[in-house]
């Protein structure tokens, strides 16, 4: 019994040491170096954007574990196993991070702060009111789940009022809540600032497309730190150029990274950062795939199950 290993990030190497520490009981094999034996005997397989042939003879496999909270690098995967479990990290430190970047987004909104870089870069010092109190800006999340319901309690200790859309129907204190379909938009009109922070599934894909833009407002405002393909980018520049929407502050994009040539980088109301609104902490998710694998071993429950929903 073994666990196979492979992922292409800048952390693997300190990954993989981690779990050997972790895990001195169970051989851990990194996949560059494994045999067709090697991946025959392999229980689990822990994976960031594995290559298209990992699964192969991966015919012992009881539960694969993802290094990330999202799971769309193994859904799509084509050879991934779909009867085999599959867990992904749960908030694992990223959830605070995710918290503060929204919070960001949402006070540079609140603050008027795209106008005043307009104005530095002008050379014109416009000192035109623009005070709007937090109370008066209503911050909706699109996927309120295990990371929405942090991003939801950082937004209400600074006073925003937040509504939450989900699949299906969740409580959380303070936060009005819409669930399902039928009410998605009802939801997008009435808030000032969408942040999407859904998974990314068939059913999510281009969620955010130009009807929608259009129910989000003139003064509306997006901030998408999930994945780039949730929005229609073709809309999304449009809606930019022609004032359907105010702005936006994207961490992802469609495509990732952009061409050096696409429209959105020169356009002024729009914030760009390169996907590190929440980053993986590096020990939190050893740990925590650590604690997992003992679960496996143990018969007990996994946490962060993916439903066949894919989340």
């Amino acid at each position: 019994m073994s666990i196979l290993f492979f992922s292409n990030d800048s952390s693997a190497g300190q990954v993989l040491s981690g779990l050997r520490s972790a895990l001195p009981e169970i051989p851990i094999i990194n996949f560059a170096g494994s045999s067709q034996e090697d991946r025959t005997a392999a229980r689990y397989a822990v994976v960031w954007n594995p290559p298209d042939n990992f699964f192969d003879h991966t015919t012992g496999l009881k539960t694969i574990f993802s290094l990330a909270a999202g799971v769309d690098h193994l859904l799509n995967h084509p050879s991934l196993p779909r009867d085999i479990p599959l867990a992904r990290l749960e908030n694992a430190g990223m959830s605070d991070k995710m918290a503060e970047y929204v919070l960001y987004g949402v006070l540079h909104y609140q603050r008027a702060m795209n106008h005043y870089r307009q104005a530095q870069q002008n050379g014109h010092w416009d000192k035109t009111p623009r005070d709007r109190h937090a109370g008066d800006v209503h911050v909706g999340l699109l996927g309120i789940g295990a990371m929405g319901s942090v991003v939801a309690g950082r937004l209400l200790q600074n006073g925003y009022r937040v509504s939450g859309w989900s699949r299906r129907d969740k409580h959380i204190a303070n936060v009005e809540s819409f669930s399902g379909n039928d009410t998605l938009d009802i939801f997008i009109e009435q808030v000032d600032v969408l942040v999407c922070l859904l998974p990314l599934t068939k059913e999510t894909t281009g969620i955010i497309d130009a009807r929608r833009l259009q129910k989000l407002g003139t003064e509306g405002y997006l901030i998408n730190a999930a994945r780039g393909r949730h929005v229609d980018t073709a809309a999304l520049v449009d809606a930019l150029q022609q004032g359907v929407i105010q702005g936006a502050l994207l961490d992802v994009t469609e495509p990732e990274p952009l061409p050096a040539d696409h429209p959105l980088w020169s356009l002024s109301n729009v914030l760009i950062t390169p996907h590190v609104a929440a980053p993986t902490q590096t020990q939190a998710s050893i740990e925590q795939i650590a604690a997992n694998i003992r679960r496996a071993e143990n018969g007990e429950a996994l946490t962060g199950k993916v439903t066949d929903a894919g989340y």
